[in-house]
This record gives C-alpha cells, sequence and structure tokens, in this order.
C-alpha cells in the first residue's frame, strides 16, 4: 500500500512532504526520535501514518497509538480527528482505505478496524480502551492520565487494573507528545522506561516520538521541515506569512489588584482589531483575568478554558467554534477568550489575535493559532504586558524570568514597537540566540531508578511508601494532578444516602469538571477561591492547607462500598473523582457555559453505551400495572420541544419492560437501565469487580472455561505468547469456584451442574453459603493447580487474573465450613481436595513466584502477560452477557506441564543474631544479601548452587534467623572465615556502594548533578550501584537524609572503610554464633543501630564526662560489617522536602519510628523488600489486637518490633526494641 494514496482518499488532498517523509521511515521500522516542525505544520497526520505503518506490517509499529498533549481542548480536537479518521476505514467498501480497514481487521481479529478513545480524567473504572490486546488503538491523553497508568498507578484506575493498564501502555505502543517542550519531565521519564525495558529484552516495547515547534535539543533522528516543505504552496505559504504583532504596555495593570487594568487594555486591543472583521483570539496567563475579560466582552465573547466539563466543552464546539476550524465554513463568534489551553495544538484559526506576554516558547505556540492556514493576506496582533512585568518576573509562577526576558527581546528586535510573529520572521530574527532565558524555566524529572519500579509494580496492596508519580510526570516543583467534580441534582439533604444514589448512575468523565485539589480544598472549607491559577495541568500551589470546616460536603467516589462523604480539607486526595450537589456554591469551581446543569443521564449513556433514566414518579411496584405506569412516565421525558437525540435513544431502550432494569430511588421514584448496549458505540467503563453475580445468562463453569480458553489462545497468537499455556489457564483459571460454598453462593445448593456465573444480582444469605469473606477463587485455582504442574507462569496468570497476589493475598475470614470436594475437570482428576483458603501458606508462595515473573519478563512484560490473559477472561464474560449467547467451543486440553517438587533446602540457623534488636535484624539481612552475591559468582561452592533465602524461627525462639541454602553449608567457624573471605574492604568500586560514597562528599545541587549524570540509562549489571545510590540519596530531596542513617553524612564514609577494612572471621563468628559480648571498640567503626549505643545524659550519670571506653570496647564489628549490606533494603523516596523509606513513621529528626516483621516462611530478597514494605501504621487498641495480629499472620508474620529513633545530642541513636504484636 502507497502513503500518500491512503493519504489522498483519507483527506481529499496530498500529504505535505514531511509527511510523506516520515511514513516511508517508519515503515522501514525507523520512528524518529524527535519532529521538529513549526506550529500548524499538521502534526496530528501522525496518528495517519501509526496506523498506516500498522496496517502494512512495518517492524516497530504499534496496535495502541497514545496521542498525548497537555491541553484538555487540545485532546478533545485530537479525538475527534482520530475519531473520524477510524469511522472512515470501518465504513470503506472500496479502494485503499477499503485494504488498509481489512488489514486493520485481520490484526484485531474483530469486525472494528479502529478504536477511538479520549481519556481525559482519572475517572474511577472508565477502562473500557483496554478491552483486547490485539485491538488496534488510538487514545488521544493528557501526561497524567497516559503516564500514571505506565507507571503502576493510573489516576482513577483500580488497583485491581493497574497492572493491566500498565502492560498495555508499556507493550505494543506507541506515545506521540505532542508540544513536548511543555512535558520536558514526561519525555525523560519514558526514555527512562524505554531504557529499563532493555533490561529483560532486546529492545523497548515501547515507542516514543516527541514533537514540538521548539525542539531545544538536537537529536540524530529527527525530522524537520526541509526545503521542499519550505516550497511547498500551502505548508510553504504558512511558514512565510506575516503577522504583525504591536507591542504595547497597560501602564496601570500593577500589584495585586492588576486584573482589572490589564482586562480594560486587553478589551481595548480586541475592540480595536475586531473592526477589520473575523474572529479576534485573546490567550492571557491566568483563569481570573479570561473570567473577567469574557464578562467585560459579554455576549459577543465566547470563554474556553480547561476548567470546564467536556459535554458543555462539546456542546460549545458545535454551537459556536466549528467554524474556527482550519479551512472550515461559517460564521464565527467575534471574541474567543482562552488560556494556556488554546496554547498548543489546539485547530483554531484565528482573524486577529491579542496575548498576554508570556515567554518566547509560549507565545510561538499561541501565534500558530493565528491566520493558520495562512488563508488571509495579513493578520494582526498585539501583545499586552502588565505594567509591573516589563524588567522583572522572577515571581512569576509559570514563566519565572522568561516573561520580561521576551519583553525585553521583543522590544530590542522591533521597529516602532511592531515585532512579525510569522514562522519564518522569528526564526531569522533567532539565529545564533541562545533562547534558554527567554523560553519558560522547565524542571528535569527525578532520575527512575530500579527501587522505584520494584515499589510501582506492586499493587495489591500498594506499598508504603509509594513513590508520587506527579514527580515524574512534571517534575518537583508541579503540584498534584487534578480533582475530577461531578455536579448532580438529586442527591437529597441526607447525606449518608450519597454513595447508593450515584451508584445507580456512576460518574463518567464527560460530565466531570477539573478542579485544582488546593481549589476544592478551599471550597469544602467556605473559603472563596482565588481564581490566580493558570490553566496547566499539575501547577504548583503553595498555599497553606485551610483546617477549617464548613457545611459543605462531597461524596469522594470509589464504587459504592469504598465511597466515602468528606467535609474536611485533609480527606480531599489528588486524583480522585468528588460528586457535589449541584447549588450556586458549585459555580466557582468551574465554567459553566450552559449553566449547572445535572449531565448524568446523558454521561452514562456515552460512558456505558446504556441507557438510563431517572423517573422521579412514584409508583408502586405492586401494583398490576406497575410496566405501564413506569413505561408511560418514560414517554413523558419526550417533549414537544427538540428532544436530544441521547434522550430519544434513552426512551426507545426502556419503553419495553423486557429490556430495562429497575431499582428505587431512596429520595422516590425510580433508577431505569436498559439490560443491553446500544451498540452506538465501544463502552468507556469496565468493571473488573467478580462478574459472578453480575445480572444476564447463567454460565457454567465448563462453558466459561472452554470460552477464556479459546479468547486467551487466540490472544496470546496474536501477541507472540505461548498459545498453549494460555489456553490452558483459561480451562483451570476457576477451578476454585468448586469450593462448595461458592456453588451455595451462586445457586443454594453445592451439587448440580457447576456454575461460573450466577445469572442472578442476588447474593445468598450467609448462613446458607458460608463463603468466607475476603476469600478469592482465583488463589484456590492456583493453589490446586500447583499440584499438578510446576509451570510458574501459568499458575501466576490463574492466580492473579482478578488483581490479587502481586505479590500478596489479602486476609481471609475462615471459618469451620471449610469442606473438600472432588475436581473432574478436563484432564484433571483428583479427589478429597479441601477447599481451606490458606492464605497464610500462600503468602509463602505467591510473592516468590511473583517476583521471579517480574524478574524474568521485566516490569511491564509481567504485567502485559497477565493482562493478555486477564482481558480474554473480561472479553468472554462480556460475551456471555449479550443476548442469544450460547456456548459453542470445545478446547481440547494440551497436557500440563510436569511437577517438578521443591527441592528441599538445608537451614543454617544464625543463633547469634537477634531479630528485636535492630542491629542483628539489619546484619541477618546483610548476610543474605552477601550470601546471594557470592552464589552468582564463579567462586560460589556447591552448598550456593540455588537461592539463599531467610526466615525466622529456630531452637525455640522466633526471634532466631535461619538460612535456607541448596546444601549443608560449612559449620560456624568455617562459614564465617569463607564469608570474610569474600566480603569487599572498601567501599569503593567494586563494591556497590562505590557510587554513593563519592556522592556524599557533595551536596545541593552538586549531588543532584551527580546522580543525574552517573545514574541514567544504566544498564541491569548496574542494578546494586543503583540501589545503594536510591538508599543513601534522594534527587528530589537532596539535603534529606535516609532515617536508617544515624552517622553524619560527611563521617559515614569513613565509617563504611573502618567498618569494611577491620572486619574478619572472628568478628563475624561473635556475632552470627554467640551470645554477644560487645568487645569491639566503638569509634569510627559503628552505624549506631545497636541500642545498648543509646548515650543520653540520663543513661549515664556515673560518666557525666562520656563513655571512655568507647574505643576500647562496646559495640559488634562483625553486626556492623553485615548490617551495613542491608542499607539497599530501604530506599529513600520523598516527602516534600524530606525523604522516607520502608517501615519508618514520622519525619521530624528526633520523633520517628521504625517497625520491622519477623516471618516464618522462607523468602528471597525481593520478597523480604516486599514485606517491608507492608504498611504497619495501623494504630492498635485492645479491639483491633486480634483482627490485626491474625492479618499480620496470614501474611507470613509471626511478630512485629518498633524502636524510636531519637538524638542525643547532634547524633542519632535507636532505643531498645519492643514487641508491637
Amino acid at each position: 500500500m502507497n502513503f500518500d494514496a491512503y493519504y489522498q482518499a483519507l483527506h481529499g488532498y496530498a500529504p505535505f512532504p514531511w509527511q510523506s517523509r516520515l511514513a516511508k521511515q517508519a515503515s522501514e521500522g525507523n520512528w524518529p526520535d524527535v519532529i521538529a516542525l513549526p506550529t500548524s505544520a499538521g502534526k496530528t497526520a501522525t496518528i495517519d501514518v501509526a496506523v498506516f505503518v500498522l496496517a502494512i506490517g512495518a517492524k516497530n509499529a504499534a496496535r495502541r497509538i497514545f496521542f498525548v498533549v497537555d491541553r484538555r481542548i487540545v485532546v478533545d480536537q485530537a479525538y475527534r480527528y482520530a475519531d473520524e479518521l477510524a469511522n472512515k476505514l470501518k465504513n470503506a467498501t472500496s479502494g485503499i482505505l477499503k485494504q488498509t480497514a481489512d488489514a486493520l481487521r485481520k490484526i484485531a481479529q474483530d469486525e472494528r478496524p479502529l478504536d477511538v478513545y479520549a481519556l481525559r480524567g482519572g475517572m474511577y473504572r472508565e477502562s473500557a480502551w483496554a478491552r483486547s490486546p490485539l485491538q488496534p488503538t488510538i487514545l488521544t491523553t493528557t501526561v497524567d492520565q497516559v503516564g500514571s497508568r505506565l507507571l503502576f498507578r493510573g489516576y482513577g484506575v483500580s488497583d485491581s487494573m493497574k497492572p493491566v493498564h500498565a502492560g498495555l501502555v508499556g507493550t505494543d505502543s506507541l506515545i506521540l507528545l505532542d508540544e513536548a517542550h511543555c512535558s520536558k519531565p514526561f519525555e525523560q521519564t519514558v526514555r527512562a522506561v524505554q531504557n529499563y525495558q532493555t533490561w529483560t529484552a532486546e529492545q523497548s516495547s515501547l515507542r516514543f516520538v516527541s514533537m514540538t515547534a521548539t525542539p531545544t535539543v538536537t537529536e540524530a533522528n529527527l525530522i524537520r521541515d526541509e526545503p521542499e516543505d519550505q516550497r511547498h504552496p500551502i505548508l510553504g505559504k504558512r511558514i512565510q506569512a506575516n503577522k504583525p504583532t504591536t507591542l504595547v504596555v497597560a501602564e496601570k495593570a500593577k500589584g495585586k489588584n492588576f486584573t482589572t487594568d490589564l482586562v480594560k487594555e486587553l478589551k481595548k486591543q480586541a475592540e480595536a482589531l475586531a473592526v477589520d472583521g473575523g474572529c479576534v483570539g485573546i490567550m492571557v496567563n491566568r483563569v481570573r483575568t479570561a473570567r473577567e475579560l469574557a464578562k467585560a466582552l459579554g455576549d459577543d465573547a465566547v470563554l474556553l478554558t480547561g476548567r470546564m466539563r467536556p459535554l458543555d466543552r462539546d456542546r460549545l464546539f458545535d454551537d459556536k467554534l466549528q467554524s474556527l476550524l482550519t479551512n472550515a465554513e461559517g460564521t464565527p463568534p467575534k471574541f474567543v477568550i482562552g488560556t494556556q489551553c488554546l496554547e498548543v495544538g489546539a485547530d483554531f484559526d484565528f482573524h486577529a489575535l491579542v496575548s498576554e506576554c508570556a515567554s518566547l516558547d509560549a507565545l510561538r505556540q499561541r501565534f500558530g493559532r493565528l491566520n493558520r492556514g495562512a488563508n488571509r493576506p495579513e493578520a494582526k496582533a498585539a501583545i499586552v504586558i502588565r505594567g509591573d512585568q516589563t524588567d522583572d518576573t522572577s515571581d512569576d509562577p509559570i514563566y519565572g524570568e522568561s516573561l520580561a526576558n521576551t519583553w525585553k527581546w521583543l522590544k530590542s528586535k522591533s521597529e516602532n514597537d511592531v515585532f512579525d510573529f510569522g514562522i519564518a520572521a522569528v526564526r531569522s530574527a533567532l539565529e545564533g540566540v541562545d533562547v534558554t532565558s527567554l523560553n519558560a524555566p522547565s524542571v528535569n524529572a527525578p532520575v527512575l531508578f530500579p527501587a522505584h519500579l520494584d515499589c510501582w509494580v506492586q499493587t495489591h496492596p500498594i506499598p508504603a511508601p509509594d513513590p508520587d508519580p506527579a514527580l515524574f510526570l512534571h517534575g518537583p516543583k508541579f503540584g498534584p494532578p487534578d480533582v475530577q467534580v461531578v455536579l448532580r441534582s438529586n442527591l437529597g439533604k441526607d447525606w449518608k444516602n450519597w454513595a447508593e444514589i450515584v451508584s445507580l448512575c456512576p460518574p463518567s468523565s464527560s460530565e466531570a469538571v477539573p478542579v485544582r485539589l488546593s481549589d476544592l480544598k478551599r471550597w469544602i472549607a467556605g473559603e472563596s477561591l482565588p481564581n490566580s491559577s493558570s490553566d496547566i495541568e499539575g501547577e504548583s500551589d503553595e498555599s497553606e492547607e485551610p483546617e477549617k470546616k464548613s457545611h459543605r460536603r462531597a461524596l469522594r467516589w470509589q464504587g459504592k462500598a469504598k465511597s466515602i462523604v468528606v467535609d474536611t480539607p485533609k480527606l480531599i486526595h489528588a486524583s480522585a473523582v468528588y460528586v457535589i450537589p449541584i447549588s450556586e456554591d458549585a459555580r466557582e469551581l468551574g465554567d459553566f457555559p450552559y449553566g449547572l446543569t445535572d449531565y448524568a443521564e446523558e454521561a452514562f449513556q456515552r460512558s456505558c453505551d446504556k441507557a438510563v433514566l431517572y423517573i422521579e414518579k412514584t409508583i408502586d411496584k405492586e401494583a398490576d400495572d406497575f410496566d405501564d405506569q413506569l413505561t408511560e412516565a418514560i414517554l413523558a421525558r419526550i417533549t414537544p420541544a427538540p428532544t436530544p437525540e441521547w434522550l430519544t435513544r434513552a426512551v426507545n431502550a426502556l419503553q419495553n419492560p423486557r429490556h430495562r432494569l429497575e431499582e428505587k430511588h431512596p429520595l422516590g421514584g425510580w433508577v431505569v437501565t436498559s439490560k443491553r448496549r446500544l451498540h452506538q458505540f465501544d463502552p468507556e467503563f469496565l468493571d473488573d469487580d467478580d462478574s459472578s453475580y453480575s445480572p444476564g445468562n447463567l454460565v457454567s463453569l465448563v462453558d466459561h472455561s472452554q470460552g477464556v480458553a479459546e479468547y486467551a489462545r487466540r490472544f496470546a497468537t496474536g501477541c507472540g505468547l505461548d498459545a498453549e499455556l494460555y489456553s490452558l489457564a483459561g480451562l483451570y483459571h476457576d477451578l476454585g469456584k468448586l469450593d462448595p460454598r461458592f456453588q451455595k453462593l451462586l445457586k443454594g445448593y453445592a451439587g448440580g451442574l457447576q456454575l461460573a456465573k450466577s445469572g442472578s444480582f442476588a447474593r445468598r444469605d450467609w448462613s446458607i453459603h458460608q463463603y468466607p469473606n475476603g476469600a478469592r477463587h482465583e488463589l484456590l485455582s492456583a493453589a490446586v493447580l500447583a499440584q499438578h504442574t510446576s509451570e510458574e507462569l501459568l499458575l501466576h496468570l490463574v492466580a492473579t487474573h482478578h488483581g490479587s497476589a502481586r505479590p500478596f493475598a489479602n486476609p481471609v475470614s475462615e471459618n469451620d465450613a471449610s469442606s473438600q470436594f472432588d475436581l473432574n475437570l478436563f484432564e484433571l482428576k483428583q479427589h478429597g481436595l479441601s477447599a481451606k483458603q490458606e492464605v497464610a501458606k500462600w503468602n509463602g508462595e505467591l510473592p516468590e513466584r511473583f517476583w521471579r515473573i517480574v524478574r524474568k519478563f521485566g516490569w511491564w512484560g509481567s504485567a502485559y502477560r497477565e493482562a493478555v490473559f486477564r482481558l480474554a477472561d473480561h472479553a468472554q464474560s462480556a460475551a456471555e452477557q449479550e443476548n442469544g449467547w450460547k456456548a459453542s467451543t470445545t478446547v481440547q486440553p494440551s497436557p500440563l506441564g510436569a511437577f517438578v517438587a521443591a527441592p528441599k533446602l538445608s537451614s543454617l540457623p544464625l543463633i547469634g543474631l537477634d531479630g528485636a534488636n535492630p542491629l542483628g535484624f539489619l546484619a541477618a539481612l546483610g548476610t543474605l544479601v552477601v550470601m546471594n552475591q557470592i552464589r552468582q559468582t564463579d567462586k560460589a561452592p556447591n552448598w550456593l548452587a540455588g537461592p539463599v533465602l531467610l526466615s525466622w524461627g529456630a531452637n525455640g525462639s522466633i526471634q532466631t534467623p535461619v538460612l535456607h541454602l541448596a546444601s549443608n553449608p560449612p559449620e560456624g567457624k568455617e562459614f564465617s572465615e569463607f564469608l570474610a573471605s569474600h566480603l569487599a574492604r572498601t567501599p569503593a568500586e567494586p563494591h556497590a556502594a562505590g557510587w554513593v560514597v563519592e556522592m556524599l562528599s557533595v551536596k545541593d545541587e552538586a549531588l543532584v548533578e551527580m546522580i543525574r549524570n552517573r545514574c541514567q540509562f544504566r544498564t541491569r549489571t548496574d542494578r546494586g550501584f543503583l540501589d545503594w545510590v536510591s538508599a543513601l540519596t534522594c534527587e528530589s530531596a537532596p539535603a534529606a537524609t535516609s532515617p536508617v542513617q544515624t552517622v553524619r553524612r560527611d563521617y559515614l564514609p569513613d565509617n563504611l572503610r573502618s567498618i569494611m577494612q577491620r572486619t574478619n572471621g572472628t568478628h563475624l563468628y561473635r556475632s552470627l554464633f554467640q551470645i554477644w559480648d560487645f568487645a569491639d571498640a566503638l569509634d569510627n567503626q559503628s552505624l549506631h543501630w545497636e541500642p545498648s549505643e543509646d548515650r543520653r545524659h540520663a543513661y549515664q550519670w556515673n560518666q557525666p564526662s562520656g563513655d571512655p571506653t568507647r574505643k576500647r570496647r562496646g559495640g559488634m564489628l562483625g553486626a556492623n560489617r553485615l548490617a551495613l549490606e542491608a542499607w539497599p533494603f530501604f530506599p529513600l523516596f520523598p516527602v516534600r522536602e524530606k525523604a522516607t523509606t520502608r517501615g519508618f513513621q514520622g519525619t521530624r529528626a528526633n520523633d520517628i519510628t521504625w517497625t520491622w516483621p519477623l516471618w516464618s516462611s522462607p523468602l528471597s530478597i525481593d520478597s523480604i523488600a516486599s514485606l517491608l514494605s507492608l504498611d504497619f501504621t495501623e494504630q492498635q487498641s485492645e479491639s483491633a489486637d486480634a483482627m490485626l495480629g491474625s492479618k499480620y499472620a496470614m501474611l507470613g508474620i509471626a511478630t512485629r518490633f518498633q524502636t524510636r529513633r531519637i538524638l542525643v545530642g547532634k547524633t542519632p541513636n535507636l532505643t531498645a526494641a519492643i514487641a508491637v504484636g
């Protein structure tokens, strides 16, 4: 197929030369790193190119195409562009478009050649774009939405679905970042992700292209406009067009009250330019300025900001803005007022332009909206600057000094205060100019470390602490992501009913207005909003959090069961969805051009592809004519006035009682929902809750399993994975539903046909089924299957197919009703199986398997493999709920992989170490680390032939650590000498602490620069060095020190050297296998992790001048030497200006607690790190002791200890630990 012919068929005209060059290069499997083209060059056509190269089967083509830009309005416009492309392909009946569509259908194995979705905001569980791993899909979205998903922390995505989204975004995907200069941190993070993907694969499975009109770097693999583009009759005309711009100072616009006078000057300039006719675009730097200017210009003006609901924005576009598109026809509005939301990428073609002064790169983007198509011989403009910004703007929160610098530069290049902002003219003026001081200040994303990825890849439960993905998407100086606010009219005054009411019609992104986190906090506190923000996602906000309460409330929506009503600012969290009652109070949260309307019904239909209507009329359900009365009330929704199309569809879908479900509304009346989809488009809403109880068809376990197996085989084949293994996973993934209690839950009795889906909403009374609270059928499935095969990926897919076991299972309230069952499913037959949820046992196995899978396939490769199988399960469940579904698949199972019993390990108790002592605990971890390092060398003896594991409990004491090895190790003294012979004698390279020890000699910006220079784009062999750097430094908080660190930073390198040089086998033997005698000197060879070193004055009353014995005794050198090797278990994560790590609570230097567990199952380093990452912050009370104790026991934790980190003078010490359960 030929790209030029394809493009001509799509658009009716030939592509620009650069577009053809890009298509040729991408067709050869070589996407550029950067596309550097001016505004109006048609960069959105990269979507056309991406679809074309996928259709022809080019190397490095991607099924999922993400068009990313950090402006919501541009996301909407790109969506319309992509949706039009998809419709043309879908409806093509001949020619190259039909060829392209058929090629895409073959890839998708579906009738739809191309899906298109817009990911605008983090709406809870809107994720139906992730319906098939095979489906070619275009997603237009923002940095927050795609970036958070890539980093396993998708905003608005349930914890269950986070790995699915991460796997799909990170694999077989292409990210096209438009206006990349606005999103430098995101670009840096994606480049880092690409590098980390090469740790487990030959190349990254994620392709990334940044696009910008204002590139700041020179890339070898770059596409830019060439002479043939500049000579092109259309593109060349756009590049050469003149845009004379008058420079104006609003002299009176100064100080805190600058807005009034600035608005007057902007209005004056806009009205002067409007004399010539056409539409004048007005772009300003603050939302408040835009709103005040819209009031001043009255009905002639259209206000367009990012603080609008998508349904309002769509309606506004259809009513008033469509004529502003390049080459469009019609009469546009007289004025369109916008903020940064119009600055980049928006396909608007203004006849004239007024802009508030900004940085040069921002102005170049804004002027790309002026005479965009070069269809007019002249296009005039004005730039207005506040009177107090002409000399110094260092305090401007968005543009900083670049605003004033740009103004001065424009003045120096202007003639009679007129500067030509045409593309060619600006390029000419910039020749030889360093634009660094003229462009908006940009920040770097922190270096992405493996420790961050190890944390994020765990989604069940989320570890604590958890790095904030916003840092890596926007940089350290930006604030948290927006919240989404939904307005509803029928919540009522009793807020206790709100969750139930909202669950009848769950919120959708199209009805949500994005609101800054700080603004919603102020609103909930009853304070007025400042309206001084810009219109950029993630803008920093350093204002203090309000503390007072008001009468206002909001529902934080997380599904019916988990939603809570909040009434204080502290309960408002970033990235969440909030539902509030419609009232005048809500007006200040956003811009509502059509008033404070309730869009619930329309948004639900758009999101779910189902009809829903709220019928306020009270009708008795027991009435004989209930159905007739309800139908009559539904028909009454059609009024004589023009009825919206969505409402007509809803009424038609709900007239027939057999096609609808009715649920009583707590305020009276009925919420009526269609049983089946309308099939007008693909739904955005996908719920990963176990659908065993959903309404629809009753489905047998055999039929469901065979259907999943068929989908899994098909998906795996298309994705290049092991089709037989995925088919087996499908056949056996629901074995756990054979638990007689689960069958009683589905149908009320255990015998008869074994079901997978009940076909009913009803959950049986617990006294009938007694299925344990928290039980997971898929974990029982994996446990049963593990008795027949040792195929790890197969077992992992089964265990994780509802998002659990990543890496732990939930605690379960097991009961005496636990019973046995017989297995007779396909090729598996076994009698007398226990249905007991043995969670404590499983939590000794699940994390081990989880980490082996992650290390084998990589962070995203493992998640992708899970996603492929889970989407097969979703696809089969969706098919089963369609009208007329009948089981038709018969899958012949292939043999399971052989079961291989785990080898029996030898044990080595380290009887000298005590897990209740922080130094002893760390020394045990350090010993484990060193032994695993030795076993990977060519000097490893046979007894180190396999992984070394660690558990606690020997000789009647849970506090004794035990090493588990392939075979019997030598006795204590010989073991200690062996260990000493392999220990490094200095923290310099090749020891993994070598890099960070060098870094400890510098601080602040010098430290940041050293981290960036040393740690970016490293290979897998550098992992140890990277772990030490992330444990002892934090780029986002360079002045912070690890709470584990109890030695001053400038002293620490010497302490490490002294400890490492002086330690011998005798020191190790006395620490590992003897009762501690504290016979080693403390001075310069202790890390202060031994509580006996607590030297507070009250403890040394008899030695007021200090301890004279420190140079002779008091320490355990061997324990310190081993303990320091445990430091990488505790990576530093930023918390505001400070940093914290696993197990530590508090940020004040003299009041920090550290809690650590002792566990009973033999675990590897990775699994222990996961255990240390559990949240141990629950405040226990007498009533909670038993519950928490049971919870921790089910996680394999025998007990926990806690110590306090205190200051003795300037030196931190640890107090004696206490048992906390």
